[in-house]
């Protein structure tokens, strides 16, 4: 019997973050730069500052669109692991030769190896515990196909 499909998106708490993290940038950019210049600023530093908070804003809210679209990162299926965010691609759990979960500063990462290569996932602020998609991996790895299991 196969496993239902299973849909991973990014945490609400991200998008708070990121909207935080460059209204911050956004607010103290001319902050400093209009109360350390005082009256010695020239157009060049005010044309400056202008166009990094054009740079930030663009930045910013395409972060903020992509992340809080709900649109699935990851998409566990019986055939094989959807992941959408990169361009659609499609790994079958035949095609999986290793995988693993890597911990690489303050980011987790599933790794997984093919023999077309290795293709590398963030699942930092994923939906779910790091875990938890350890366990799903697993699950959905060794689920029967046709010729018996997968693994």
């Amino acid at each position: 019997m196969a496993i239902p499909p299973m849909e991973l998106r990014y945490r609400k708490s991200l998008s708070y973050f990121v909207l935080g993290l460059f209204g911050l940038f956004f607010i103290t950019t001319p902050f400093t730069i209009f109360v350390s210049g005082g009256t010695k600023t020239g157009p060049m530093v005010y044309l400056t500052c202008v166009a990094s908070m054009i740079l930030l804003a663009f930045i910013g809210l395409r972060m903020y669109r992509r992340i809080s679209s709900r649109e699935p990162v990851l998409v566990f299926t019986s055939e094989g692991l959807s992941i959408p965010v990169k361009n659609n691609q499609f790994i079958q759990w035949g095609a999986i030769t290793k995988w693993k979960i890597r911990n690489e500063k303050s980011s987790q990462y599933l790794i997984i190896y093919t023999s077309q290569g290795k293709t590398r996932i963030d699942i930092t602020w994923l939906d779910l515990p790091v875990k938890e998609i350890q366990q799903l991996m697993g699950s959905y790895i060794r689920q029967p196909g046709p010729h018996g299991f997968l693994r």
